[in-house]
């Protein structure tokens, strides 16, 4: 069975959908003949979005407009769209924002609303749609990570926080449920333009005007966002449509690296270096591990 058919007619949510990369991910389960559920917080973009794609594709497009912090309009969306849809196939946690910042300056307000969109969120509307895949035996749950996934970062305690946590949720989610159908993955995307500087916070502008070396790092990071955001876009209808993909359920996967060299190991059941040694999971390793090596 191709994507384009395993893919038709499913039902898929994806958040942070207005702008970035949410836009490619849109994009290519609408190719794939998916039904869309669209969440972003701002109504604009998000309803041209919307009207392109069923334009350029001929499929269903739905949108929410809600805040994924909010664990009241989490709920509400996530009714709505089983009331309108039934089970939800696939979910893909694509929103999320940055902080550059120290951690002695700013506030704890708004250290922790990194955590409320990047963590909290996709762990509220996962714990919402599961039910319903639980119920039907089968979905993908996928969550955009980060290369901070069990990494630290000058300047982004909070992003680096939230994204090792997420990442931690996701192995422990796949522990649970991976012999009840359900597929889970973090998807690394590559230096994508998210749009993500462009949102308000994103740089404590006091922090930057006093630290040169804080205003070097957004400026590279700015700089070296030329990754296609169409790649991870495919990775995520690919480990959406595959069926070989399961076998990589709870890991971290690259999407600028190839899958056939993870496929190749992984399927040497339990010899494969990925097996062996916990490859693409966050470990914390001590000199007692390193015995008999």
């Amino acid at each position: 069975m191709s994507t384009i058919t395993k893919l038709k007619g499913s039902i898929v949510v994806i958040t942070g959908a207005s702008r970035g990369l949410g836009v490619s991910i849109a994009h290519s389960f609408a190719k794939a003949g998916s039904t869309l559920c669209l969440i972003a917080r701002s109504a604009p973009g998000l309803e041209d979005l919307a009207q392109e794609l069923i334009r350029e594709y001929k499929i269903n497009v739905e949108i929410w407009i809600a805040d994924i912090s909010d664990i009241v309009q989490v709920l509400r969306v996530a009714q709505e769209i089983e009331a309108r849809f039934g089970h939800v196939d696939v979910l893909v946690n694509n929103a999320g924002i940055i902080q550059f910042d120290l951690v002695e300056n700013g506030n704890v307000q708004d250290w922790w609303r990194v955590m409320e969109v990047n963590l909290l969120g996709p762990v509220a509307l996962t714990r919402a749609l599961l039910p319903g895949m639980l119920q039907h035996g089968a979905g993908t749950i996928i969550s955009i990570g980060s290369r901070l996934c069990g990494r630290s970062a000058k300047y982004l305690s909070a992003y680096a926080c939230s994204k090792t946590a997420l990442m931690q949720f996701h192995q422990c989610l796949h522990r649970e449920i991976w012999t009840r159908g359900i597929s889970t993955f973090v998807v690394q995307p590559g230096n994508v333009d998210t749009h993500i500087l462009a949102a308000p916070g994103a740089v404590n502008p006091v922090t930057a005007s006093e630290n040169a070396e804080l205003a070097r790092r957004v400026q590279a990071l700015k700089d070296t966002s030329t990754c296609d955001p169409r790649v991870t876009a495919g990775l995520c209808v690919t480990l959406a449509s595959l069926p070989e993909a399961r076998v990589l359920s709870g890991l971290y996967i690259d999407a600028e690296q190839s899958l056939d060299g993870v496929f190749e190991d992984i399927s040497v059941s339990g010899k494969g270096l990925i097996q062996q040694h916990e490859l693409y999971q966050l470990k914390i390793r001590k000199l007692a591990d390193l015995d008999g090596q």
